[in-house]
């Protein structure tokens, strides 16, 4: 699967994220760790300008990884948990499709589509 990394730095008074696509396919792990090796981390979204900005590079992928993963306890939460890097309420944003998260059997991991 492919995957979206991004770097940023800590929230100030605006954000500034830039997102990478990568095409190469890797484990969800793999690219988790390559981004933060690479990057800053997976692809995180707070919000709807968020997505927003990423579809106006019209890009066009039928699934990448995002940094979005289902904790030991059943709650989703986005991968890089540090707050400094979200503006109040971002850490909670959720973009699900319609029937998602359907809670199925090894559905820890979150992909997006080109169409968000």
């Amino acid at each position: 699967m492919s995957f979206l990394g991004f770097s940023a730095s800590p929230v100030h008074q605006q954000s500034t994220k830039v997102y990478y696509f990568v095409s190469e396919f890797m484990t969800f792990t793999k690219a988790q760790l390559y981004c933060r090796a690479t990057y800053t981390d997976l692809a995180t979204f707070g919000s709807m300008d968020d997505l927003n900005a990423l579809q106006a590079d019209q890009i066009t992928y039928t699934g990448a990884w995002i940094g979005l993963m289902q904790t030991g306890n059943f709650q989703w939460q986005w991968a890089l948990a540090d707050s400094r890097f979200y503006k109040d309420g971002e850490m909670k944003y959720r973009n699900w499709a319609a029937y998602e998260p359907d809670e199925g059997v090894n559905q820890d991991c979150v992909i997006m589509t080109s169409s968000g």
